[in-house]
């Protein structure tokens, strides 16, 4: 199980390796989408991450505060979308059953 913040930085090495390049990115839950960065072919990118963990405890986060977490990312990802129609919006989430 991952925190956002690890759920973050492999985001960042995952586009670094699919040829995007990362403009700015956010840690330890600060307001705002976690991840912008720039595709190879120029488009505007802007990621939404969630962790399955705790950064404090290590200890998962219950189902409940998982689900909300998720739904809060999808209607961010949504309204942004709708505000900016020309990037591409995403959801990080770590590999976990619960999610």
């Amino acid at each position: 199980m991952l925190t956002e913040n690890e759920v973050v930085r492999c985001m960042c090495d995952w586009l670094g390796t699919k040829g995007c390049k990362v403009i700015a990115y956010k840690l330890n839950t600060s307001p705002g989408h976690d991840i912008e960065a720039v595709s190879p072919t120029g488009r505007k990118i802007c990621i939404e991450c969630k962790g399955a963990k705790s950064p404090k405890t290590g200890k998962p986060f219950d189902l409940d505060y998982q689900w909300r977490a998720a739904s809060s990312a999808l209607f961010n990802a949504i309204v942004l979308r709708e505000k900016e129609s020309s990037i591409d919006v995403a959801i990080a989430l770590p590999k976990d059953a619960r999610y």
